[in-house]
């Protein structure tokens, strides 16, 4: 696909496709819409405030992503409003989706304490209460304290 040939209309019919119940076509239109870059990004960042469909928005906070500094300065607000928080088997549980910044709590269902959870799409400051601060970039990078393994193995 060639960026210099995508007009508006073009640029609105992948973002029609980004409402797709098929998965394939939803990702083959954010690539295209990523490939294209900073023309798309006012209208991923319309869709990402203003969509009530939740596949559709998280669509859009992908591409967002992905363009990233590639694009413009304009999408970053939307995406700090984009924050996911999923649980161990990665299913999403919260997504802060244009919602104020503020104070959320989270319902930890059984089974779920202790486990890792992750935080997607989330850039500047984040700040959890009552989370035990055991951070890592990964599962395997991850740094446990004693007690947590010694309790864990006994499970």
């Amino acid at each position: 696909m060639k960026k210099q040939n995508l007009t508006g209309m073009e640029i609105t019919s992948l973002m029609e496709l980004l409402s797709s119940e098929d998965g394939m076509t939803r990702q083959n239109a954010r690539k295209s819409l990523v490939v294209l870059g900073k023309p798309a990004v006012p209208f991923l960042v319309q869709t990402l405030q203003n969509s009530k469909v939740d596949h559709v928005r998280w669509e859009a906070a992908k591409a967002l992503a992905a363009i990233g500094d590639k694009g413009d300065a304009s999408s970053i607000p939307t995406l700090v409003n984009a924050l996911e928080v999923r649980d161990s088997a990665s299913r999403p549980v919260f997504w802060l989706n244009g919602r104020e910044p503020n104070f959320y709590s989270l319902p930890v269902p059984d089974g779920e304490d202790g486990k890792l959870w992750s935080i997607r799409y989330g850039r500047g400051a984040i700040r959890l209460l009552t989370v035990p601060p055991l951070f890592a970039r990964s599962a395997a990078e991850l740094l446990l304290p004693r007690e947590v393994v010694e309790k864990d193995s006994r499970q």
